[in-house]
């Protein structure tokens, strides 16, 4: 009896239960790109959930691929709201951050910020770059935001996904259905001139708009059977008048390349939604907040529409092939490729290590694959995840930049004659795989050159050996007493990670320096200590921390330590604002031959004593900065910036000989293209000066110290 009264009330419970997950409507979604336009998919999905409709499939072609493997990955709209907000579009797109901060270590630091650049291989055949910026940041930081993500088959993801991308080859149309979901991504967001094409397989692919900017033909032939919503970005064309910037043009041009295949593609759908978005452009910045706003209310105004779509979608998934369930999947193995074979087989032994007889680690291996990005000669780190009977073999698939790269830079500034136009190349396997040598010549009243060879790189390149080779001719005018000198210099020293966040260096350096002018000469060997501290919170996009660089050498000519401290620290105060903190401290040695003196401001650390440094045995000083970006492009921000600073300079016999101030207004035209400054400064002689920069300072190629 006991038994029937059970089995009647897990009956009456049953038909009491609300409607399930699969007791609902489904529909599949295309979502069109359209650069920063695709934030309104973001709404549109928020009311989708809030009616109640269920997704068995997304195709996405370009940022709506982006926005659809977060979403079919198992981020919600809220989730992904928090996402866009927070990340700097312009920064992460040009990863001009991270090099902003990365102040010492040469084998890292960019080659061209400017990106006049040539790469060629062995031959000396040209070989790109293709694109004008390589995307490997975006590429990393979609991969960390879906490192959940454990199958590399897209239709065993919560929602059923596919990316479009387009063959530059051939011209076709390629539907990325399986291995890693980041660099489907990236391929299918691959806009021609603007971002390298990506190399999926073989096959070298850009932005899938070039075909299918609304992929309602493939969401139909992938998933038979359910009603498609497409959500349509592309902008109508613009009249002439409104074509004022270079942003106007690529914008306009973008339209042109898709708006005949999602006019086609648009009779395909059952529906679609076209959110007010023609204002706001492709490339350039606009409120997140208002954009989304834009797709929840087109979403709202078709809801009408969307409800008697409802009717006729079916209640439950649609299988499209019955899939096996996976297996609990293990790592076996290791391969990597792209790379010589004596280096890909330590990464394999290394990660194998840690990796064998456990469940697929899909963190880690993103981990991996970006830490081995940060060798000097890697442009990017692919992952796929291959099956077998006995567990899962994790392939590696590295990106090599070519053989030699060359490049065209410099830096000028009106508020002093340091200024030089520099030639940099940098050679890889030159003599062991792996190595790499790279040269760079100062042309300009100030001459240089100087030799640095990497070699005995680790995995990630957080180990390695550097051995350099310089000269140099530099001059300084402190407070009226000019002084000039040749340098030449060679030193050898060992980088080595002791922590993710501290990087040290050692090693030890001959140099021989002859005054121009009365032949005094200097001869000696310092060893010499270097450590990075970063607490920054991106590298790429830093937004909160601080960072910690401390240098110090012991010249055999004075017997006495050099040292020098910089100190710099952001902090975001809201959506916009950023405060910047930067100081530091040097000690030199104020001695007749004045070789190895301090000089406040000969490293622009105050900008009004660039052209006349101080000359004192040590000094201090600070600057505080408020930064607004005014508009936000491809290449970067252009930032309105507040700022004042001190310096403290004290003799050899400790007296205080200065205490310098400036405040002042500067406006900064984006890192990536020009890395521009115009400024106004009122210092503290009582009097404004005004000036301009052009170009990333090296300030290490010149000063002694």
């Amino acid at each position: 009896m006991k038994k029937i009264w059970r089995w009647l009330l897990a009956a009456l419970a049953f038909c009491a239960a609300p409607a399930g997950a699969e007791d609902k409507p489904y529909v599949v979604l295309a979502l069109s790109g359209g650069g920063i336009k695709g934030y309104a998919h973001i709404g549109v999905l928020r009311e989708l959930e809030k009616e109640g409709v269920g997704v068995a499939g997304i195709v996405g072609t370009s940022m709506g691929a982006i926005v659809g493997s977060l979403y079919a990955s198992g981020r919600t709209p809220a989730e992904l709201e928090r996402i866009v907000m927070d990340v700097n579009l312009g920064e992460l797109v040009t990863a001009s951050g991270g090099n902003y901060f990365n102040l010492s270590d040469k084998a890292t630091r960019d080659i061209s910020m400017i990106r006049p650049e040539i790469y060629t291989d062995a031959h000396n055949k040209v070989a790109g770059p293709l694109g004008f910026v390589a995307g490997t940041s975006v590429l990393e930081y979609i991969a960390q935001l879906l490192s959940h993500v454990t199958v590399t088959d897209f239709r065993r993801l919560p929602i059923p996904f596919a990316a479009v991308a387009t063959d530059l080859v051939s011209g076709e149309k390629v539907v990325l259905r399986r291995g890693s979901l980041a660099s489907a991504v990236r391929a299918s967001m691959s806009i021609p001139g603007v971002f390298d094409p990506w190399e999926i397989n073989g096959r070298l692919l850009v932005d899938g708009g070039m075909v299918s900017n609304m992929p309602v033909e493939t969401a139909k032939e992938l998933f038979p059977g359910y009603p498609v919503i497409a959500v349509n970005l592309t902008s109508e064309l613009e009249p002439r008048e409104k074509l004022s910037t270079v942003f106007d043009v690529v914008s306009q041009s973008i339209t042109i390349l898709t708006m005949q295949n999602v006019r086609r593609e648009a009779t395909l759908a059952d529906l679609v939604i076209s959110p007010g978005v023609k204002e706001y452009p492709i490339l350039g910045t606009s409120p997140a907040v208002e954009i989304i706003q834009q797709g929840r209310d087109a979403a709202v105004k078709a809801l009408p529409q969307i409800r008697a779509l409802l009717k006729k979608a079916p209640r439950r998934p649609v299988k499209e092939k019955e899939l096996a369930p996976p297996k609990p999947p293990h790592v076996m193995g290791v391969h990597v490729v792209g790379v010589p074979e004596k280096m890909g087989k330590e990464i394999e032994r290394e990660l194998l290590k840690v990796w064998l007889g456990r469940p697929v680690p899909m963190k880690e291996i993103v981990a991996a694959s970006a830490n081995i990005a940060k060798r000097e000669d890697v442009r990017s780190v692919d992952y796929d995840l291959l099956n077998t009977e006995r567990g899962v073999i994790v392939l590696l698939k590295v990106q090599r930049f070519p053989a030699h790269r060359y490049s065209l830079g410099g830096y000028a500034s009106t508020y002093s004659d340091m200024g030089w136009l520099v030639i940099g190349s940098r050679r890889y396997d030159l003599f062991t795989p792996g190595d790499t040598l790279q040269s760079s010549f100062y042309l300009g009243q100030r001459w240089g050159a100087d030799f640095n060879y990497f070699w005995d790189m680790d995995v990630s390149h957080s180990s390695f050996w550097e051995a350099g080779l310089s000269a140099s001719h530099f001059r300084i005018d402190a407070s009226g007493a000019p002084l000039e000198w040749q340098r030449y210099n060679f030193d050898v020293q060992r980088h080595f990670t002791l922590h993710e966040r501290l990087r040290l260096s050692a090693g030890v350096s001959a140099t021989a320096a002859r005054r121009v002018e009365g032949g005094e000469s200097a001869n000696y060997v310092a060893p010499f200590l270097e450590a990075t501290f970063n607490l920054m919170d991106n590298p790429d996009d830093p937004v909160n921390g601080w960072l910690l660089n401390a240098r110090s050498m012991w010249p055999s000519e004075t017997g006495t330590m050099l040292m020098r401290l910089s100190l710099t620290g952001r902090r975001r105060i809201s959506s916009k604002l950023m405060a910047e903190l930067q100081g530091g401290f040097a000690e030199g040695d104020m001695d007749d031959k004045r070789l190895f003196s301090a000089y406040l401001g000969a490293r622009e650390e105050l900008y009004s004593l660039a052209e006349h440094p101080i000359e004192a045995e040590r000094f201090a000083w600070w600057r505080a900065k408020l930064r607004y970006p005014l508009s936000q492009t491809i290449f970067g921000n252009v930032i309105a910036e507040i700022f004042g600073g001190q310096g403290y300079a004290w003799g050899s016999d400790g007296a205080e000989i200065a205490r310098p101030w400036e405040v002042g207004v500067a406006l900064c035209a984006p890192r990536r293209l020009i890395d521009g400054k115009l400024y106004a400064v009122y210092t503290d002689r009582k009097e404004w000066r005004f000036g301009v920069s052009v170009g990333v300072p090296n300030w290490d190629a010149f000063h002694l110290f």
